[in-house]
């Protein structure tokens, strides 16, 4: 297990990933997620305009493809300034960390997930 925070400005998939590559992970899960994000981008094609959320990972994993590229999903709940809850799967490399962002990775060595 990895405990890790992203910084701001660093978006949230694309650091996930990264943190797999520098520990050496195929794969992991993505557990005990919070944080906050600007403007995020669901894959529904929805955006929440705010300076900030605060979001909590539901669920998520990171795994390998057939390439060995690392690839990262990331379902979420965060609310919005006005106190409004939005909920869904975020669309990597669209959304930035405000403050910052704590989680814990668990390794899946496989990568691999049924």
């Amino acid at each position: 297990m990895v405990v890790a925070r992203i910084r701001p400005n660093e978006d949230v998939s694309d650091s996930i990933e990264a943190i797999c590559r520098k520990h050496g992970f195929a794969g992991a899960l993505v557990r005990g997620s919070i944080g906050s994000v600007i403007d995020p981008l669901f894959a529904d094609g929805s955006r929440v305009e705010a300076d900030s959320t605060e979001l909590l990972v539901l669920d998520g994993m990171v795994w390998s493809d057939m390439s060995g590229k690392l690839q990262s999903r990331l379902d979420v709940a965060l609310v919005d300034t006005e106190g409004r809850v939005h909920q869904g799967r975020l669309v990597p490399g669209h959304n930035p960390v405000c403050i910052t962002f704590e989680l814990v990775l668990e390794e899946q060595p496989s990568g691999l997930f049924d």
